[in-house]
């Protein structure tokens, strides 16, 4: 029983999947894919997610964040404040909009992602980082020391997290 169940799994992933080799199955693909125009159609290998579980990923990248955006901004220094309690907030909104940003754009903008080959990513990221420094300037008495240092921290920033995103993805649990 499990094995015909396994099968036809296989098989379904193999219909899903198919590439046509000649004429005809490519003219009768061309044509399924017509008939699906107005059904949503899911592009395999774009995924936002490290790890399966939702609540889980957004752990990992909270903690991914607070790891990268602590050692940028000790070893940049590029702003200061009368309280340390500031990043903690900015890690927690930062986290917070980069998680729906990306979210929204994954699910609603798929095409847009291939067509800009990611780097809509890169928009979003510093649209998240700007919406997440609104309410501390505004509630925290922060100076910023260099402005060279600030770009160079949140550059920084954004590549190590990057990398460090790939490879989790790639080692995909």
């Amino acid at each position: 029983m499990d094995k015909e169940k396994q099968k036809k799994k296989k098989d379904d992933k193999e219909k899903e999947y198919y590439l046509p080799d000649n004429e005809e199955d490519l003219s009768r693909f061309l044509e399924d894919i017509d008939k699906k125009k107005g059904k949503r159609i899911k592009i395999a290998g774009l995924t936002m997610n490290i790890v399966n579980n939702k609540w889980l990923n957004m752990l990992v990248y909270l903690c991914l964040n607070i790891l990268t955006i602590i050692v940028s901004y000790f070893v940049f220094k590029p702003v200061s404040a009368n309280h340390s309690s500031f990043i903690f907030v900015f890690i927690a909104l930062f986290t917070i909009f980069d998680y729906l940003f990306k979210f929204l754009i994954y699910r609603y903008f798929q095409k847009f992602i291939l067509y800009s080959l990611t780097t809509i990513f890169i928009v979003e990221d510093i649209l998240a980082f700007m919406l997440a420094c609104i309410p501390l300037l505004l509630f925290y008495d922060i100076s910023i020391n260099n402005f060279l240092l600030l770009v160079g921290s949140v550059l920084s920033f954004l590549i190590v997290r990057f990398i460090i995103t790939f490879l989790l993805k790639r080692k995909r649990v």
